[in-house]
């Protein structure tokens, strides 16, 4: 019903410019228009009120619009504000950049602002002392629930923002339409029904196409971006997920496996999973713990700033700026001491010559890795040994997402320094991973056989080793790297879902071996 409403919205839209004589046609096709739009729905109402403001129905669908945004229930409609209908299209192109295609946000005027400010005073994020914040200095003493994540995003690029921006204008419509949709007093459940329909089924949130995240990862992670061009990178789509479910009183989890970060509700028996990039379905959550985690690492909302200005120093990295992504990832520091965030700082130490301030910082991480890690990542423990050369690392970064015919070149490079990092992990190791996306695994075999035969052997680089064996049929190879890989494991207390699914697949081809059987006792983590 909702996309017949907007196909008919926008046919009038384009046809509304062409002068023509009322008839009773006319009059039927905009009654008939008018009682298709659901009563909740203020983007269609708004719309409608625009383009019909002189009629009947135009005034009554600006009137249900106000009704829903000053938050009234009664029968009785509240007075219209003198200059709510001049507004009325700023609502619009603010909350749905595809009826008046937008890139970004909107100029608000004084009223609009006055307005918005006013009928938001409501939302519960309004009574966060980090609401009204003038710098990222004032959210850095702020504690993690006392910070509004919208405003604090905003923080990082515009000082002095004033009282309300147009990215928190947009916001605070959309909240209030959702609590017009699902009533204060719902269930969290029933939020996150409205939340997730609205953001991924009627804006059509999307994660970019793979040649866009990685050239614009930056710019598909901020908050503005992702709300008016509705495409989004995991962390961008999440923080959006988060200043409206801030808005509206939903409580979530914010949850980071390397390299990735969803939101989850926690109910009183399970946990909602929300993924972002997926249109916010709900993935078991055990899909999310990788060979290196025994448990999933949380973030606060303050963390999250530091994950954003994280992100955002992917670009200085491309551009071999390494002093600037140094600072860049010290202002991250400030929010957040992420063992990832640290280990950068440590990588980019090394890539402007200050090989032994790396070291230090990398050995100082790796003593005290959080309790949800089973592993340190590969790189850190490089860095923490001195194994990388300055060379190394910028090759590292250079061709750290290389695909297609590129891999050729990358794989060039990476022997180059490979030669010159016998201690290495992580060259060898990348290497490797090169060798196989080529359709090489031949060559890469050698390579994982010389890192497993280094007593400092990780266990995911046995259970790397051991899915190349099962591929190549080693049956004999691959239990003898998945034994290495179970003992490692459980000498922190955990068998990972993976390397359980692995001895899973081995036993299909090899069932009279049971000899390993009795390492199959905590197969839930």
């Amino acid at each position: 019903m909702r996309f017949v409403v907007w196909i008919l919205l926008f046919i009038t839209c384009f046809s509304h410019c062409t002068p023509a004589i009322a008839t009773e046609n006319e009059d039927s096709h905009r009654q008939a228009l008018r009682a298709r739009i659901h009563p909740s729905s203020l983007r269609d109402l708004l719309l409608f009120s625009s383009l019909y403001p002189e009629t009947i129905e135009g005034k009554s669908a600006l009137q249900q619009a106000w009704k829903i945004l000053s938050g009234q229930v009664s029968e009785n409609p509240p007075p219209l504000p003198p200059d709510f209908a001049s507004t009325a299209m700023t609502l619009v192109k603010l909350i749905q950049p595809g009826a008046i295609p937008q890139s970004s946000p909107q100029d608000l005027s004084l009223e609009t602002v006055r307005l918005i400010a006013s009928i938001g005073e409501s939302l519960p994020h309004r009574k966060l002392k980090g609401h009204n914040a003038q710098t990222l200095q004032e959210i850095e003493t702020l504690s993690p629930d006392e910070i509004d994540l919208a405003r604090a995003l905003i923080l990082i690029d515009t000082p002095n923002p004033g009282s309300l921006t147009a990215v928190e204008a947009a916001l605070d419509v959309l909240a209030l339409e959702l609590l017009a949709r699902t009533g204060k007093d719902a269930d969290d459940e029933t939020k996150i029904t409205a939340l997730t329909h609205l953001l991924f089924d009627e804006l059509e949130i999307r994660f970019p196409s793979q040649s866009e995240a990685l050239e614009k990862t930056q710019q598909f992670s901020d908050l503005s971006t992702v709300l008016f061009s509705r495409r989004g990178v995991c962390l961008g789509s999440s923080v959006l997920y988060l200043t409206l479910a801030q808005r509206i009183g939903l409580p979530l989890m914010i949850c980071t496996p390397p390299g990735h970060i969803f939101v989850a509700h926690k109910g009183p028996t399970e946990i909602h999973v929300i993924e972002t990039t997926a249109r916010g379905i709900c993935i078991p959550i055990e899909q999310y713990l990788g060979l290196s985690l025994k448990s999933l690492p949380e973030k606060t909302m303050k963390e999250v700033i530091g994950m954003v200005i994280f992100n955002r120093t992917s670009h200085y990295l491309r551009d071999k700026k390494w002093e600037d992504a140094l600072a860049s990832y010290q202002k991250a520091l400030r929010f957040e001491s992420g063992e990832e965030l640290l280990q950068m700082i440590s990588f980019c130490e090394l890539l402007i010559g200050n090989s032994s301030r790396s070291k230090a910082i990398a050995q100082q991480t790796l003593a005290s890795l959080p309790n949800y890690r089973l592993e340190p990542d590969l790189l850190l423990v490089d860095l923490s040994n001195g194994a990388l050369s300055k060379e190394a690392a910028a090759t590292i970064i250079e061709f750290s997402d290389t695909e297609g015919e590129e891999l050729l070149k990358a794989i060039d490079a990476l022997q180059k320094v490979n030669a010159g990092c016998p201690n290495s992990f992580v060259i060898p190791f990348h290497l490797a991973h090169a060798w196989l996306e080529y359709g090489k695994p031949k060559e890469a075999l050698p390579l994982l056989e010389q890192l497993c035969s280094r007593k400092e052997a990780l266990c995911s680089i046995h259970a790397f080793l051991a899915y190349l064996y099962l591929e190549r049929m080693n049956i004999t190879g691959a239990w003898k790297e998945v034994d290495i890989a179970v003992k490692l494991a459980q000498q922190h207390g955990c068998l990972p879902r993976p390397l359980y699914q692995l001895i899973l697949a081995l036993q299909q081809e090899s069932p009279h071996c049971t000899d390993i059987s009795n390492l199959l006792v905590s197969k839930s983590t």
